[in-house]
């Protein structure tokens, strides 16, 4: 990588302001692997990013001061620093380079010849597992950048040799704007993100622009906002769970226990036969994606399939955690109404007796704004709690609260504080019974709290 910040181009001290975040902590990493000095501070990092980062000898601070930033020579933020940071407010004092996040990322990502962007409203961080599983299966030493850490690992990132790079590409904000993939994959685009988009039609306009300059395209037939954005251009690379106008589309689907088999169909030819290790339709569909990639860079699909077969998932997204009283428990990141329901039809899949869905809403401006999605989103959940609203970024200005989509939706309670939920789960936990948190927030400490209950 270019030495990007000293005139005589030497590593200079990086500092990461907000440095505890997933993709955050994930870039700190690997600019220690490429030999800058790193340093951060966050004011909520997690025991496990805290390890994670030591291993590499990053120190963090658990407060911001302008202080912290003595002796660097840039400075990273993630989007969640305000533009009163100290440390972003003394960079710009004394004149050092200053790159959001994904201004950042995209330095990082031009040192590679093959940019290979994941982006869409739901299933990026999966899609993105798969396919770094998938190149590093057939032989192809790729470094990948994720949104979520995998089960396997725990980690979410991977420092490869190749010159190939698998990056979430996120659309808030229109970071992804910041990146140039040479290969861009779009699974679906939904509205989402309503605080910096007022309608689709800019959500859709943000996509094409992402997708304008990559050499290929690889984008879902089935998602009629997707395939709007390149029309009937020839260059792309079309994927389907079953349309045969398809480049990709699947077969003979077949699902035992919520989890799915299917044929692999390139061009009306059977290309592949694929039994996941991760349940739900949906992730056919995200396996597709994957594959339509492993294609358009002439993996052998073969090996692509036996190397995506062996993917076990993304944590938070419907991680098994463990058990009490017999009952099942399981999380999941799903914060927007297709994501729910997408989750809870692959749980009804799977047999369960009784699901009882715990659901902490995530930001004030998308529950108004799809709050009558919301409340039709919970159809295969037999019992639902509701968490206060996870403010996030945001202040209710809205006036909206959590206690309104109880009062809509079916066999629904409100419960304001995590040690009620974690009473109410605990009383309901039983064999047979699913107990699934659910959302962007914090709930995911209730699952975990519950699992390490003496009982």
């Amino acid at each position: 990588m270019q030495k990007l910040y000293s005139p005589q181009n030497e590593a200079k001290k990086i500092f990461f302001s907000g440095i505890c975040g997933i993709s955050m902590s994930s870039l700190a990493i690997i600019s220690a692997n490429r030999g800058y000095s790193v340093i951060g501070s966050d004011a909520g990092c997690n025991s496990e990013a805290l390890s994670e980062l030591s291993d590499y000898g990053i120190k963090v601070y658990p407060s911001h001061s302008e202080k912290n930033i003595e002796g660097c020579g840039a400075l990273i933020y993630t989007a969640a620093v305000s533009p009163d940071n100290p440390e972003l407010l003394k960079a710009r004092q004394i004149g050092i380079p200053v790159y959001s996040r994904a201004e950042y990322l995209g330095k990082i990502l031009s040192g590679y010849p093959q940019r290979i962007g994941i982006s869409g409203t739901h299933g990026k961080s999966t899609v993105c597992g798969m396919t770094s599983k998938i190149f590093a299966g057939c032989g192809n030493d790729c470094t990948s950048l994720i949104g979520a850490r995998t089960v396997t690992d725990g980690k979410a990132y991977r420092i490869g040799k190749s010159d190939t790079v698998v990056f979430e590409a996120c659309e808030y904000k229109r970071s992804f704007l910041c990146l140039d993939p040479t290969t861009a994959v779009v699974l679906n685009i939904e509205k989402d993100h309503t605080d910096c988009y007022g309608t689709v039609a800019e959500e859709i306009s943000a996509f094409s622009s992402y997708i304008k300059s990559a050499q290929y395209r690889v984008l879902s037939l089935d998602d009629k906002n997707t395939a709007s954005i390149a029309g009937n251009e020839s260059s792309a690379f079309w994927f389907s769970i079953s349309d045969p106008h398809a480049d990709l589309y699947a077969e003979n689907i077949s699902e035992k226990n919520g989890f799915y088999s299917f044929d692999g169909m390139l061009r009306g030819e059977k290309a592949f036969t694929l039994t996941l290790s991760v349940p739900g339709l949906h992730n056919v569909k995200n396996a597709l994606a994957a594959m339509s990639v492993a294609r358009v860079h002439k993996l052998d699909m073969e090996k692509a399939a036996l190397a995506l077969s062996g993917f076990h998932g993304m944590k938070r997204r419907f991680e098994h955690i463990g058990s009490y009283n017999g009952a099942e428990i399981y999380d999941d990141y799903a914060h927007h109404p297709t994501e729910i329901r997408s989750t809870l039809r692959a749980a009804r899949d799977m047999g369960f007796s009784e699901i009882i869905c715990a659901f902490q809403p995530h930001t004030y401006s998308r529950t108004a704004a799809l709050f009558n999605e919301f409340i039709t989103a919970f159809t295969d959940a037999d019992r639902v709690v509701l968490a206060d609203i996870y403010a996030a970024r945001e202040k209710n200005s809205i006036g909206i609260s959590s206690r309104d989509l109880a009062a809509r939706i079916p066999n629904s309670v409100y419960i304001p504080d995590f040690d009620g939920i974690l009473s109410y789960l605990r009383s309901a936990a039983r064999p047979g019974v699913l107990l699934l948190t659910m959302g962007a927030g914090e709930l995911d400490t209730v699952a975990r709290k519950l699992k390490n209950d003496v009982h």
